[in-house]
């Protein structure tokens, strides 16, 4: 199972900085810099109570799925990678304001 470290405190689902989201969902179609990608698995605490269901045990994503299409471990939209990184620059109010740090542009 691929691990999932996450700065972004405000998400239900991190927990201790690893995510415990049973499916991570990155997005960010055509992205050319990490700024332009971003995590659509991101649930406030706020809105938390439609999460519950979605839950597994911190650091056991069990995929992760990718519409990252220039990105180059995006294989058959799901991630290649075992490890990655989800963070953000900014307050996180929703998903668009997350970035996949792992994401690297095909050449």
């Amino acid at each position: 199972m691929p691990k999932v470290s996450c700065s972004v405190e405000s998400c239900y689902y991190n927990n201790s900085s690893v995510c415990q989201a049973e499916r991570l969902q990155v997005g960010g179609e055509g992205a050319s810099i990490t700024e332009a990608t971003y995590c659509e698995s991101y649930t406030s605490k706020q809105n938390a109570r439609n999460a519950i269901e979605q839950v597994g045990y911190p650091g056991q994503t069990e995929t992760i799925c990718c519409d990252v299409n220039t990105c180059m471990y995006n294989s058959g939209w799901k991630c290649s990678l075992n490890e990655i990184e989800i963070s953000s620059l900014c307050n996180v109010s929703n998903y668009a304001h997350t970035d996949c740090l792992s994401f690297e542009r095909n050449s």
